[in-house]
């Protein structure tokens, strides 16, 4: 155990909590001014590889969260001295696709001379870039905004009071059925004592994190896989562009690999390959599923990246987000497959895959295994909001 060093003035304690379509997350960490954001402990929660109804996956999720926000405050309030006195300021959820779905869009103005930025010229431009995109209802609408401005083809942040000839304003829409989001945020208030959780898409974590990204362009290629889809982004000077999710996840993938097999058995396998520590009967099996899969896959995803394409060709850089059990098989895949006919170079992707310590200048690295990309990530968002 350690204690916590509560020396700065300006620093707060804040939890995040991750909730995706078959786990749930949660941290808690501090946050300083200047420094990167300090995760002080984590825990995570998952389904089970059962058949489930959506009904009983959506309870069982909002279940997980109560189990990980529980687990993690105990965590907390174990810690030596007075570190554990300090109470959590804010709450901050990411919640993923497809339990929300995300839009992004863009409008661009250009002057003859460089013009003071104002906020009326920002303002308008977001107002025509919301509605140029699909109306959404209001009653699932949960997440509105500016994601982000490019002055000259610059992204800043901070654009009042700066010149420039032309500006560009994208912005960020997502909703989310209102029994999942109040049920969430019912979840986080009993559960960390916060009154006003502040809830974001997985789009918007991905977005504040683009000009960081562990690839250092912006211009790539973001695939998060979570439990039964995947989210596939493609960055445009540090701008989502084209965005499209597909319809598999590493619970599909698996149960294509299993078949009437046993999933955590093949999971172990899987581990076992990855390590090319596997040579017994049933390893050959299971390379022989995966070669199978992989040619489903390759129809998937060729056409999902087949409709990116359709404004230009993607992004060589890939950066893959997924269960770390599954990542060096599909880092393999993404990077070995022939997807170069959809890219820009025509070449195959460069794949990285996202780890938690891939994002220091934010988030300062944490020894444990529990503290994942995603938790890193909502650190990442939710320090920059306070």
């Amino acid at each position: 155990m350690f204690s916590l060093p509560f020396a700065h003035k300006r620093e707060k304690v804040i939890a995040i909590a991750d909730v995706a379509s078959d786990s749930a997350g949660a941290c808690i960490a501090l946050v300083r001014d200047n420094e990167p954001a300090s995760i002080i402990c984590a825990e995570r929660s998952s389904l089970s590889y059962d058949e489930k109804s959506p009904e009983q996956t959506e309870a069982g999720v909002l279940s997980l969260l109560e189990d990980a926000s529980a687990k993690v405050l105990r965590t907390y309030s174990k810690l030596p001295g007075k570190s554990a006195a300090r109470a959590i300021s804010s709450v901050h959820a990411i919640i993923h696709t497809p339990l929300i779905t995300s839009q992004t869009s863009s409008a661009v103005t250009s002057f003859e001379q460089e013009e003071s930025i104002t906020k009326d010229i920002i303002g308008n431009l977001a107002k025509s870039a919301l509605s140029s995109g699909k109306m959404l209802e209001s009653s699932r609408l949960f997440e509105a905004g500016v994601a982000s401005v490019e002055l000259n083809g610059y992204r800043t942040g901070k654009p009042i009071g700066k010149h420039a000839h032309n500006v560009s304003v994208a912005t960020l829409t997502s909703e989310c059925e209102p029994e999942l989001r109040a049920q969430i945020t019912e979840r986080l208030r009993k559960g960390f004592g916060v009154q006003n959780p502040v809830l974001h898409s997985d789009t918007r974590a991905l977005l504040h994190v683009t000009h960081m990204n562990p690839v250092h362009t912006n211009r790539h290629f973001i695939i998060d896989v979570s439990g039964n889809s995947t989210n596939c982004i493609v960055i445009h000077k540090d701008t989502a562009a084209e965005h499209i999710v597909v319809s598999e996840g590493v619970r599909t993938i698996l149960k294509r690999i299993v078949g009437n097999g046993m999933a955590e058995e093949t999971l172990s396998l899987m581990r076992m390959v990855s390590r090319d520590a596997c040579n017994t009967p049933a390893c050959d099996q299971l390379n022989a599923s995966l070669a199978r899969v992989e040619t489903e896959l390759v129809k998937i995803f060729g056409e999902a990246f087949g409709k990116l394409m359709s404004v230009r060709r993607l992004p060589n850089d890939l950066v893959l987000i997924v269960n770390p059990d599954f990542a060096p098989w599909m880092n393999n895949f993404f990077s070995r497959i022939d997807f170069g006919q959809f890219t820009v170079t025509t070449r195959q992707f460069a794949v990285h895959t996202l780890g938690a310590g891939d994002l220091g200048a934010s988030v300062a690295q944490h020894p444990s295994p529990k503290v994942d990309a995603w938790l890193t990530l909502g650190t990442a968002l939710g320090g920059a909001q306070e």
